[in-house]
């Protein structure tokens, strides 16, 4: 396992369906050990390429944006999502874009996803750092980089203590 260092990137997966805003997408995506967004093309495409050839084709500018950022988001940053009961998910990416243009995906809303280690089950919410609440309290449906200071911070430390490295500490 890579380790992540206190210098990794914090992100908010919302991970929302587009046919249901119930957390099913995002229990999903942690079962399946993915992180992913929407973003559906009708091409059938074999590599990354051109995917974002189809995607500057058949979506708009802003969705194509936010796929690239998506991909070119570091492995071994930290993701954030909140399942359907509500709880909240800290994961680590750890694979390259991929594009699933199955059926599930497609529904869930998911078909542009990431490799995924979540930690097990939701995060006590005491130990979850504000400035992550604080992020999936202003809503949205957009893969987002958290850039609160101390947000990095603190969610580097929790993965580490969730992993059994080290004790938390909740700021940030």
């Amino acid at each position: 396992m890579t380790s992540t260092t206190a210098s990794a990137s914090v992100y908010r997966a919302p991970m929302r369906s587009p046919s249901a805003d119930d957390g099913s997408a995002a229990d999903w995506a942690i079962a399946a050990r993915v992180v992913g967004l929407d973003g559906a093309i009708r091409a059938s495409v074999d590599d990354f390429d051109e995917m974002l050839a189809a995607a500057n084709h058949e979506l708009d500018e802003r969705t194509t944006r936010r796929i690239l950022r998506f991909a070119q988001t570091p492995t071994g940053s930290l993701v954030w999502t909140r399942d359907s009961s509500g709880g909240l998910h800290l994961g680590r990416l750890r694979g390259d874009w991929g594009y699933d243009p199955g059926d599930v995906a497609r529904r869930l809303g998911l078909p542009h996803q990431r490799a995924c280690d979540w930690a097990n089950g939701p995060v006590p919410d005491a130990l979850v750092p504000v400035s992550v609440i604080e992020a999936f309290a202003r809503g949205g449906r957009n893969w987002q980089r958290i850039r609160t200071a101390g947000a990095a911070e603190a969610s580097v430390r929790l993965w580490s203590h969730l992993n059994g490295l080290s004790t938390p500490n909740s700021s940030g």
